[in-house]
């Protein structure tokens, strides 16, 4: 039998500020802050837009859970962060929280000894009475979650997703379970307080929430211009390079900060911190850099590599039928569309009026 028990469900409305009951007029006083292990965001370069963005859903349009996902590395926990750190005074209470394991050999925290975690510090309480069973943890947490305003970061959270973790021996299906079953709550359920998410991947528990006028909205996260990249690049010395090789090296690496910093790593000692050195070697995708992009690409069934394949050698997008008629017989329509939806809500396509194209970095990878 299942340890969560029978879920109750939630009927959607789309939001409007006469629906909102339950938030306070001013700002709470003397908030309770716990960052756990966020990183310093102190040096922080663009996003200007996505963060007014995001703080209009979070304190205009009082969104209760926010997604942001995108590739390996493009900058979800920096922009996540950042975000919290612009509205926390907003909220009595926050939590930020990795959920990513030591190890992808290892399985995330149990998900008891998390939502204990999680109760302890936004009751309020020193030493609060936390009930045995999984399911009346999570309405524990839920009822506080509506008579308070708090504000929850995960990080990670791609690492419960069952879909997108190994099968190992020490895996407990039942916490992937309740993990699952707390992401369905947080989405569907009334409450007054804000829940935002980072992931490699777009949660399947949550996809039918979401709505651009409703309380639960998902964020893809891009990449950063060139401007944006050259003022973080700053803080690790100075490169030298014409305009137009910063933005072949921008363009190639799809703004993706976190690949960036490693490539200009390796620009600065072994190329002498020249952009036209590195070109002349044609060493664009490092060991390295290979392991973080197949970290995205693991688990990939059979058609969804056959139609990475396609549209990487592929000069312009194609439609549905354009990109049927590519691949092998064999793969059905409906097993094409399931496969186009995985493969969005990894961010390894991009879908533009009804065509479909391979992330930059992705068909750089695949054809390096």
């Amino acid at each position: 039998m299942s340890p969560i028990g029978d879920e109750e469900t939630t009927i959607l409305v789309p939001f409007t500020p006469e629906s909102e009951a339950l938030v306070t007029a001013s700002p709470p006083k003397n908030n309770v802050l716990s960052w756990g292990l966020a990183p310093d965001v102190s040096v922080f370069c663009g996003r200007g837009i996505e963060l007014e963005t995001l703080k209009q859903w979070v304190l205009e349009d009082r969104c209760r859970l926010i997604t942001l996902f995108g590739i390996v590395g493009i900058g979800k926990t920096w922009l996540a962060t950042k975000l919290a750190e612009q509205i926390q005074p907003e909220f009595k209470v926050l939590v930020w929280r990795s959920l990513q394991p030591i190890s992808r050999s290892h399985s995330p925290l149990p998900f008891s000894d998390f939502i204990d975690d999680l109760i302890n510090h936004f009751s309020g309480e020193s030493h609060p009475t936390i009930p045995e069973y999984i399911n009346a943890k999570i309405r524990q947490l839920m009822d506080i979650l509506r008579h308070k305003r708090c504000l929850l970061i995960l990080d990670n959270v791609e690492s419960i997703l069952p879909n997108h973790t190994p099968k190992t021996a020490s895996r407990n299906d039942s916490d992937y379970e309740a993990y699952s079953q707390l992401l369905k709550h947080l989405a569907q359920a009334q409450h007054q307080s804000c829940v935002i998410l980072t992931s490699r991947v777009e949660p399947t528990e949550i996809q039918p929430f979401i709505g651009e006028n409703l309380r639960v909205r998902s964020f893809c996260v891009r990449g950063l211009q060139v401007a944006d990249i050259q003022q973080m690049l700053n803080a690790k010395g100075k490169f030298q390079g014409t305009d137009d090789e910063w933005k072949r090296l921008v363009d190639y690496y799809d703004g993706n900060p976190l690949i960036l910093s490693i490539v200009a790593t390796i620009i600065q000692r072994f190329f002498d911190s020249s952009l036209t050195n590195f070109f002349s070697h044609n060493t664009l995708i490092s060991e390295n850099i290979g392991e973080l992009l197949n970290e995205q690409l693991s688990a990939l069934s059979v058609p969804a590599q056959q139609i990475i394949k396609v549209l990487a050698t592929q000069n312009a997008p194609l439609s549905f039928s354009q990109l049927r008629s590519h691949l092998a017989p064999s793969i059905s329509g409906n097993t094409l569309l399931g496969t186009l939806a995985f493969l969005k809500a990894r961010s390894l396509i991009y879908t533009t009026s009804a065509l479909f194209s391979l992330h930059p970095l992705i068909v750089n990878y695949f054809t390096s």
